[in-house]
């Protein structure tokens, strides 16, 4: 199947009459992940958003550090399609995890496959993460 890149693709949207809006601030992402994320949290649920704001308690460790699996594990690259880099990716699936990832706060930056090298920046902190 041929990659499944940004441009063009926007998903259905859907919005509940009971969602409440994420917190600006932390939960957003660059217009060519955005198509790729509808997240919405149900009025009076436990909110992951509020729990990646308390860095102290240990299930937001938890959470952290799920998202940092999300945009580590995979294939997608970065690709410049019309003057810009862009996630390109062989799945959909990969291309939401990434996306949901950069949501929440764990950007993917940078692959380097020659040395099995991939980036990530913390948007909260702004720490860059490098595993290899």
């Amino acid at each position: 199947a041929p990659p499944i890149c940004a441009p063009g693709v926007t998903p259905p949207a859907v919005a509940p009459a009971t969602a409440r809006p994420p917190p600006a601030g932390l939960a957003v992402c660059k217009a060519t992940t955005e198509p790729y994320v509808n997240y919405e949290e149900a009025a009076g649920s436990p909110s992951l958003v509020e729990l990646l704001r308390q860095p102290e308690l240990q299930a937001a460790a938890a959470a952290r550090d799920l998202l940092i699996h999300l945009a580590l594990n995979h294939s997608v690259m970065l690709e410049p399609v019309d003057g810009q880099e862009d996630l390109c990716a062989s799945s959909p699936d990969e291309l939401a995890f990434v996306s949901a990832a950069e949501y929440f706060g764990i950007e993917f930056t940078a692959r380097d496959a020659s040395r099995g090298r991939i980036q990530l920046r913390d948007k909260a902190s702004g720490e860059t993460l490098e595993v290899e």
